[in-house]
């Protein structure tokens, strides 16, 4: 199983660097994920496990979270 909240941390890393560098959209793409795999490790914390993510609309991201959530639109004020 993916530990989220160390490749969150690894993510973050990576775009210190890349901001200190000043490779800014590669900063921005890092914060990006950096910021998914800490929310994922926090839902996953509090006992929701994503089965899957879904690249849709213009690169947004949708989560499907286990049986009681699957299917749920997290966004829908993004998806009406």
């Amino acid at each position: 199983m993916a530990n989220f909240w160390e490749k969150a941390k690894e993510a973050l890393k990576v775009a210190e660097w890349a901001y200190q560098n000043r490779y800014y959209n590669e900063a921005v793409s890092r914060s990006y994920f950096a910021a998914l795999r800490a929310a994922l490790a926090l839902l996953e914390a509090i006992g929701f496990r994503a089965t899957e993510t879904k690249r849709i609309h213009f690169g947004f991201n949708q989560l499907s979270l286990g049986n009681a959530f699957t299917g749920v639109n997290l966004c829908p004020h993004i998806w009406q």
